[in-house]
């Protein structure tokens, strides 16, 4: 990932109001794939991930798992 994407990354996330979320959010929000990639590239941005984001879909796709759902992979696509 480019220093510009991943800066935009690092604002998108600090935006996000995760104890709104974390209260509020509805139990099929924490659970869908969005929510998941998103607190993924959370650790991602704050340096607690093990690799890129295309490495992490090119290693769920090359294994065949499949993931929770759509989303989770569209949304890591989407910062990629």
């Amino acid at each position: 990932m480019n220093y510009f994407k991943k800066r935009k990354l690092k604002k998108h996330i600090k935006n996000i109001n995760w104890k709104y979320i974390e209260e509020y959010g509805a139990e099929y929000y924490k659970q869908s794939g969005e929510y998941q990639a998103l607190k993924w590239l959370k650790s991602y941005v704050e340096g607690r991930a093990g690799c890129e984001p295309k490495e992490l879909i090119n290693s769920i796709l090359n294994t065949g798992r499949e993931p929770l759902d759509r989303t989770y992979l569209l949304t890591l696509w989407k910062w990629m």
